[in-house]
């Protein structure tokens, strides 16, 4: 099956039903019927497009390009905002509950934060160099309260599932997060032991 230019990765719909390619070369997405093994779209996005995430509900295909993220949706394969990220996004991912996507932004070392809501970037976190990220959040429902004050917070528990991730352990970890008073977990050597122990299960991977 042809597709685009330099395909770069492939992406699942929810239901299986269809496969989203990044064209690198082509800045596009090809879009496969799983089912008859064709081609039925081609969505033009801007250059580099790179690696893509699917909502939960499976509406928004969001895709990587040169310093923005195409927000595309999957009813009729158009793209509905591109907003500004950081420079060369290379990884992408959506938090279980669909919330917010998570941007990995290699050159400039840091992570964009963006709400689902808006199509808005709502954050911007500094990590290591050149920070790389690939794939979803695996659901894992209240396992997924990582500090262990009974909710799945943005703010606490996907940032620290995010920055595990991307590899950063230690006591950066856990720096800059403020954690609430009836936390279990909220030192990083309790924090990756638990994490190590989501991995075990395929919910941190």
């Amino acid at each position: 099956m042809t597709v685009g230019v330099n395909p770069w990765s492939v992406t699942f719909s929810r239901n299986g039903a269809r496969a989203y390619v990044p064209n690198q070369g082509s800045a596009s997405v090809s879009v496969i019927d799983t089912a008859s093994q064709t081609l039925v779209d081609s969505i033009g996005l801007g250059n580099g497009s790179l690696w893509a995430a699917i909502s939960p509900n499976g509406e928004r295909l969001y895709v990587t390009s040169a310093g923005t993220v195409s927000v595309v949706d999957t009813t009729n394969n158009t793209v509905v905002a591109s907003p500004a990220v950081g420079s060369s996004p290379i990884g992408i991912s959506i938090e279980p509950t669909g919330a917010r996507v998570y941007v990995a932004n290699s050159v400039s070392n840091s992570v964009s934060v963006l709400s689902t809501a808006t199509n808005a970037v709502v954050a911007t976190i500094p990590v290591g160099i050149q920070p790389y990220s690939e794939g979803q959040f695996i659901g894992g429902g209240k396992l997924l309260d990582i500090d262990g004050d009974g909710e799945v917070l943005a703010t606490t528990d996907m940032l620290l599932l995010m920055r595990w991730q991307l590899g950063i352990r230690g006591q950066s970890l856990i720096t800059g997060i403020g954690f609430p008073p009836n936390a279990l977990r909220t030192t990083f050597d309790a924090i990756e032991t638990y994490l190590r122990e989501l991995e075990s299960l395929g919910a941190a991977r």
